[in-house]
């Protein structure tokens, strides 16, 4: 693969080497002065031909005795004309030889000028490519402290969750353990309370037991007290009331010392119910402002978890971004390839083109070259008005054949390069419209990324204005916000200088420095801060990038428009050389007659003659236009002639996706001459058909059967071009007759007279 270029190199020097030794120049320069020689030789060997004619037609003239003198110098003039044709067919062959010794060996110098142009054109490609590649390595160095901050705001972050996550687990750990400490405290005097509650229960019952025991005595010793009374009959009277009244002093005596100590200890429970109610109470509101607090840390770890879920939305967002941020750069590959593509294709286009017109050019010149038919015309009239012997006569008739045969060859090989160049021009207008078609949906690209731009931009302008409802952290710093009711150490990151301003990073992100943020490290807020130019002026740069590319776009329409517009003035004029060439052809038809062909005798009327006169040119010139009006009105596009290209585009854009259809169905049919005579046949069918079946309908509701038969049949049997006069005999049939019985026969006969 690497000898291929050298082998390249030196076969371009070979070839510059042979053609220096050419020098093409002075070749041309021999042959246009051996041409000028061969030209007049032809003119002297006319003259002397002529003169030889001459001297024939006196030595045929003679009597046979001044034959005999007169022979001599007739055969040295024979002799004369037979050296000079020899001479000069040796001058012509030494010409031709030393061209040839010249040009044998050259080689073919196409590949050599094709492989200049594709260098020239790679030359021009790398040039750009080089531009291409400064450009972006300028955005590399531009975007090359991007994945440092990147990663450093990441590394903060990190930190400062893991920093939180240990505050936190601290936090929770103290608080379970006051809690632990406080159940164990509440449960001990629980314990105790219940304890002496229980004592206190048993002491109660203990005491109504003792009362009730004493009750009973009380009663027990005042029933056997008022039984005794009963008994005595009161014989003792005096004594004995004596005697009870001591005894119940003395009973009395012990029944009181038992009651003070039951109301002693009664008084001591009540005491200490009492105090064991105070501090049930106490305990219950010590219990309520433990609640109280447990409720407080609950909301507080609720509050830690909405932050770590605003932080998992925070790292998501920030992937969105990231994704969008590769979307839009692919989205600028494209573009960006898209370009090249379009470019490459406008070259292609323009080397094309200039191909096209330099085979044009070659046409031209080759017209230039025909343009001696008058001289030659001439000189057959001159050779013509020879009049030699028998053997003369028949060669110049041979010759004449071999004029006309020439002249046939020569104007089939142009119809063959008319066929050419067409399939050339239909190619090229194939290219256009795929490049047209690229060029719309590249449009339709550009467009919506557009409107993705607006969006973003839209977006950023929401966050910034909606500054109270966004409660999201930032897309770019990763910070989150507290509830303002949190005391935490409000942050720095987006406060500017400690003046009450708002921060650009703030800005962007919808925060105030009033809000209490997070707690960060400082080393990372110069990090932080650098970012907003940055994407500032990416911005600025999509921004710049986008108005270059539709600059761009619309040179490039610009420049297919004017391609297209060359590409209709150049089939205008294939169309009018066509027409020229087909008219010549067809009057060379018409004036090549079977006699003049064919048969040795001398035409009758001479189809080389140039004396016309002015009614047979204006005659020749009408035939002209009417053949040309003809061949182009079959080729004739009625819309784009009437409308107009520009005017087809704006009924395109203005028009929606049905009548778009109809739209494009109607060119369909009115492109050529056969579409639009083979559409009047269908539309003249179908509504005959139409008609027929109403006719039906309305003079016999029982006749609709026959006439779908008859249809079929008419559709099954007979083509497109025959169901007119099927359907007009039909429909005369029903007219006259109600019922289906001759209708078919008729439509048959019908089709046999059509057809």
């Amino acid at each position: 693969m690497g000898d291929q270029p050298n082998e390249e190199y030196l076969n371009f020097q070979k070839a510059l080497k042979m053609w220096e030794e050419i020098s093409l120049p002075e070749v041309q320069k021999k042959l246009d002065d051996e041409a000028l020689e061969i030209k007049e030789n032809q003119k002297s060997l006319l003259i002397s031909r002529k003169d030889l004619a001459t001297k024939t037609k006196q030595f045929k003239k003679l009597e046979d005795d001044a034959k005999l003198n007169e022979i001599k110098p007739l055969l040295k003039a024979y002799q004369n004309e037979i050296d000079n044709l020899t001479k000069k067919g040796k001058f012509v062959e030494t010409a031709f030889f030393n061209v040839y010794k010249d040009i044998s060996e050259a080689p073919d110098p196409k590949p050599l000028l094709s492989s200049s142009l594709k260098s020239f054109k790679t030359s021009s490609e790398i040039d750009a490519l080089k531009d291409e590649n400064a450009k972006l390595q300028e955005k590399l160095l531009k975007y090359k402290d991007y994945e440092t901050v990147k990663a450093k705001l990441i590394e903060g972050e990190q930190k400062h969750a893991e920093s939180l996550k240990v505050k936190l687990l601290l936090k929770d750990d103290e608080y379970k353990s006051r809690i632990d400490e406080t159940e164990r405290k509440f449960k001990v005097t629980e314990n105790k309370y219940e304890r002496k509650i229980a004592l206190l229960t048993k002491q109660v019952s203990e005491l109504k037991a003792l009362n009730e025991i004493s009750k009973n005595k009380l009663k027990s010793q005042s029933k056997l007290l008022q039984g005794d009374d009963d008994d005595e009959d009161g014989e003792e009277d005096d004594g004995d009331e004596d005697d009870t009244d001591a005894g119940k002093h003395t009973e009395n005596l012990n029944d009181v010392e038992p009651k003070s100590a039951l109301r002693v200890e009664l008084d001591l429970a009540t005491r200490d119910l009492e105090y064991s109610k105070t501090k049930v109470l106490e305990l219950e509101k010590r219990n309520q402002e433990l609640k109280e607090s447990l409720s407080k840390l609950e909301e507080s770890y609720e509050q830690d978890e909405k932050l770590n879920k605003l932080r998992e939305s925070n790292l998501m967002l920030e992937k969105n971004n990231s994704i969008l941020l590769q979307k839009s750069n692919s989205d600028k590959r494209t573009i960006i390839k898209l370009n090249t593509e379009l470019s490459k294709a406008t070259k292609d286009l323009i080397a094309k083109e200039s191909e096209y017109s330099q085979k044009l050019s070659k046409l031209k010149q080759k017209l230039d070259e025909h343009s001696d038919y008058d001289e030659i015309k001439n000189e057959l009239s001159i050779l013509r008005s020879f009049e030699f012997d028998v053997d003369l006569d028949n060669e110049k008739s041979a010759g004449d054949s071999s004029i006309d045969h020439t002249l046939m060859v020569r104007n089939r090989k142009l119809n063959n390069d008319l066929v050419e160049l067409r399939n050339k021009c239909s190619k090229l207008e194939q290219q256009i419209r795929q490049l047209t078609d690229n060029s719309k949906r590249r449009e339709s690209q550009i467009s919506s990324l557009q409107s993705i731009n607006e969006k973003l931009e839209s977006d950023i302008s929401n966050v910034r204005g909606n500054n109270d409802n966004w409660e999201a952290m930032s897309m770019i710093s990763g910070v989150s916000r507290f509830p303002p009711a949190r005391s935490i150490a409000p942050s720095t990151r987006f406060s500017s200088h400690g003046n009450g301003k708002i921060s650009p990073a703030a800005s962007i992100a919808g925060f105030d420095d009033s809000s209490s943020m997070i707690g960060g490290g400082g080393a990372d807020n110069g990090g932080n801060n650098s970012l907003l130019p940055l994407i500032t002026q990416q911005r600025d740069r999509f921004r710049s990038k986008n108005t270059e590319l539709e600059t761009k776009l619309r040179e490039t329409t610009k420049t297919i428009g004017d391609l297209k517009k060359q590409n209709t003035v150049l089939q205008t004029k294939v169309n009018n050389l066509t027409t020229e060439v087909k008219f010549l052809q067809s009057k060379s038809a018409r004036g090549s007659g079977p006699t003049a062909i064919g048969s040795g005798k001398p035409a009758a009327a001479n189809p080389y003659s140039d004396q016309f006169s002015s009614t047979t040119y204006d005659v020749l010139f009408d035939d002209y236009e009417s053949f040309s009006f003809i061949t182009n009105s079959k080729s004739l596009h009625w819309l784009q002639k009437t409308l107009g290209n520009e005017n087809t585009k704006k009924l395109d854009k203005k028009l929606n996706g049905t009548e778009k259809y109809f739209y494009n169905f109607l060119k369909i049919i009115l492109t050529n001459q056969t579409s639009r005579t083979f559409f009047l046949i269908y539309f003249t069918a179908i509504h005959s058909v139409l008609v027929l079946f109403l006719l039906k309908l309305f003079f016999g509701g029982g006749s609709v059967s026959t006439t779908d038969s008859i249809v079929k049949k008419v559709t099954k049997d007979v083509g497109s071009e025959k169901i007119l006069a099927a359907a007009a005999a039909a429909a005369a049939d029903s007219i006259k007759v109600p019922v289906g019985g001759g209708v078919a026969r008729d439509a048959a006969d019908a089709i046999k007279v059509a057809g």
